[in-house]
């Protein structure tokens, strides 16, 4: 019975088991994250700390958002 459910297990994991490369999910959300988090580290960066215009900052942030998300979805396009 042990041997039985360790060869079910086998068995499900490897149907389970996800390839990361072959997931467009998977894929796109890392490339997302790669594209937005320097996009983002570097605005922040660059933000007076006195900054007034938040309009300004707001369409600066939503811009960087816009182009990682653009340049992830190359495979849904």
């Amino acid at each position: 019975n042990y041997h039985m459910e360790r060869q079910t297990m086998n068995k499900r994991q490897r149907v389970f088991s996800l390839q990361p490369n072959k997931n467009p999910n998977a894929v796109f959300a890392r490339r997302y994250a790669s594209h937005v988090v320097p996009a983002l580290k570097k605005i922040n960066i660059n933000k007076p700390s006195s900054q007034v215009n938040h309009k300004s900052f707001e369409q600066t942030v939503k811009h960087e958002v816009d182009m990682a998300f653009a340049l992830s979805a190359q495979e849904f396009a």
